[in-house]
């Protein structure tokens, strides 16, 4: 989670990369994304990580 999304988007130059950052956002509450294929560890692990983490938290 980031602790001033909208100050991070703020500091982005580059107006595409700001409006996909402003979606993202937006849509799944970061305006962060990661690449699966830059992470070392396949899907499955990924996925069983995220959901572990995400025990207790509530997210609408």
């Amino acid at each position: 989670m980031v602790r001033n999304p909208e100050e991070y988007i703020a500091r982005q130059p580059n107006f595409l990369i700001r409006k996909t950052m402003q979606l993202n956002y937006k849509s799944y509450r970061s305006p962060l994304q990661i690449a699966i294929s830059h992470l070392n560890a396949n899907p499955a692990e990924i996925k069983s990580i995220i959901a572990t983490k995400m025990i207790g938290r509530r997210f609408s």
